[in-house]
């Protein structure tokens, strides 16, 4: 009965691993594919004849067909926001150099993908893919995504596959960004700490843990090699414990 009941725990242990690092590649692919797509706008022609007008109107269009996408912002070197879809532009809107993703941009010329904050204009969490604007070999502009959380949501919930179980999206810092359950006021809070331990300790790796709810479960996590973000997969234990309890009840009712 042990060897049985060992071999269906190194099953499921199998199946959360292979389900945190399907969910990551998951995760990766759609920050591959905002990227591109960014890419794309920072190459429109309005941008290099600065016909901003022009362009705000493209980004408008671009998030509206995008629903991973809920903004875009288009800061000049001295942190002005020339587009912001979330807001006409004004002197009011705060410097984008305050948003510090914005920043290294402009330092690094290279492609950021932020931990969660909170909007200074939508007052949400939010996260944030921020690609460099180059003309003529500098930067010019920094062109900004915020992400929809709802759709992060979504697309962690559809990867769980297991009844009970749990799913999330991590940032650099740890915190949530979301998570399977819709349990928003978990957003932006520490994951726990036993959790925290061992996700800062491996990029990858399995282990037995209990939820923000208390539930016993196998969680598995991949970090995104991209984003520096993680995700977590956990499968409560009494999915096991019931099918271990229901098998002996079998073998316990064919010996009478």
């Amino acid at each position: 009965l042990y060897v049985i009941s060992s071999k269906q725990e190194a099953e499921m242990e199998r199946a959360v691993l292979e389900n945190a690092q399907a969910l990551s590649a998951a995760i990766e692919s759609n920050i591959d594919s905002g990227l591109k797509r960014m890419a794309v706008l920072a190459n429109e022609s309005s941008l290099h004849v600065s016909n901003i007008a022009q362009f705000a109107e493209r980004c408008v269009e671009a998030v509206k067909g995008s629903p991973d996408w809920h903004s875009l912002l288009l800061s000049a070197p001295d942190g002005i926001q020339l587009v912001n879809t979330l807001t006409p532009p004004g002197p009011s809107l705060p410097s984008a150099l305050g948003l510090p993703y914005v920043k290294q941009v402009f330092e690094t010329g290279k492609p950021v993908i932020s931990p969660l904050f909170v909007g200074r204009i939508s007052k949400r969490p939010i996260v944030a893919l921020a690609v460099p604007v180059k003309l003529q070999g500098s930067v010019q502009y920094v062109l900004a995504s915020g992400l929809n959380l709802g759709y992060l949501r979504e697309l962690i919930t559809a990867s769980v596959g297991v009844e009970g179980g749990v799913a999330a999206l991590i940032d650099q810092e740890l915190k949530y960004i979301a998570r399977s359950n819709g349990s928003e006021s978990r957003i932006g809070t520490l994951v726990r700490a036993d959790v925290r331990e061992q996700v800062s300790a491996r990029a990858t790796g399995m282990g037995y843990f209990r939820t923000e709810e208390g539930l016993d479960v196998i969680g598995a996590w991949a970090r995104l090699p991209q984003s520096g973000w993680t995700v977590f997969v956990a499968y409560p234990l009494s999915v096991h414990r019931a099918s271990w309890l229901q098998y002996t009840a079998v073998l316990a009712g064919t010996s009478l």
